[in-house]
């Protein structure tokens, strides 16, 4: 299963990175960013907006340190392959881990 991108809002973001490292093996890529200003705001429709981020990079998954939300699903289709399940973290945010295969 191949992790590509996402984006995760948290209210901790040390705990949650804590928590990516140690279950998915996350390393850390650079200082963490703070991004503030009108743009922000704008952006995200919150006034005074600012986001704390963390570039993770994710090599793999151990379901034993993870709360498993269903099973690990595996479906073939005519073009390729879908491998998915869904964890949860920490502060309860489900998120969904997914891979496709293509058969070409």
């Amino acid at each position: 299963m191949k992790f590509v991108h996402t984006n995760i809002v948290a209210k901790d973001v040390i705990k949650l990175t804590d928590f990516y490292c140690k279950v998915f093996e996350c390393k850390q890529k650079g200082q963490e960013s703070i991004l503030a200003g009108e743009w922000v705001a704008k952006g995200t429709g919150v006034k005074d907006a600012e986001i704390r981020s963390l570039i993770l990079e994710l090599p793999g998954y151990d379901k034993n340190e993870a709360v498993l939300v269903g099973e690990i699903v595996t479906k073939e289709f005519k073009s390729g392959t879908l491998c998915f399940s869904y964890i949860k973290d920490p502060e309860g945010n489900i998120i969904e881990i997914q891979s496709w295969k293509s058969k070409s």
